[in-house]
């Protein structure tokens, strides 16, 4: 019995071998989180000020619930169960219609992510078009105005014991502007 012996020689760069590694390794760890974020009992799916509650059927934007109908949530759902992920039309449709072949154009996704846009209003955004491709709910940082509302119990002064706290332009830890 002979073993193959050949190999392939391929010549880069250590900055393109760098890129190589590092999109290797954010493919790898978005494959490790849309894994995860499937198997988790975690009910409630949250980016930036949108929030999408699973088992509930609820959708809060800055706390305040949106009326989606159950196509557009369905859609919805399946954005944030990917959360930074792509996906195509026709994932979105076998996602969210119970008979996909009985639609008739994958541009019916189309139109309810519009309306889904609409319904989220200031949440509208963190879904991007990736145009040729699909869809996706992007990843996003809660602002600090709304992480201020969310520990001060939905807006207000946050008291003296917590004030202290939230001064981002002054105290031993700011750092001044380059």
């Amino acid at each position: 019995m002979e073993l193959a012996t050949e190999r392939v020689v391929v010549t880069m760069t250590k900055v393109e071998l760098a890129d190589f590694a590092r999109a290797l390794v954010q493919e790898v760890l978005g494959r490790l989180d849309a894994a995860e974020r499937l198997h988790s009992d975690e009910p409630q799916i949250a980016t930036g000020t949108l929030s999408v509650n699973l088992p509930g059927h609820e959708v809060a934007v800055e706390g305040i619930t949106i009326k989606l109908k159950t196509r557009e949530f369905a859609l919805l759902a399946a954005l944030a169960q990917n959360l930074g992920r792509v996906l195509t039309r026709e994932q979105l449709l076998e996602a969210a219609w119970p008979d996909p072949q009985a639609v008739d154009d994958a541009r019916t996704v189309d139109v309810y992510v519009r309306r889904v846009r609409v319904a989220l209003g200031t949440a509208a955004s963190l879904i991007e078009t990736v145009h040729g491709v699909g869809y996706k709910l992007v990843k996003a940082a809660v602002s600090p105005a709304a992480a201020l509302k969310t520990f001060a119990g939905l807006g207000g002064d946050p008291g003296p014991a917590t004030s202290r706290y939230m001064s981002v332009t002054s105290g031993p830890y700011h750092r001044a502007p380059l």
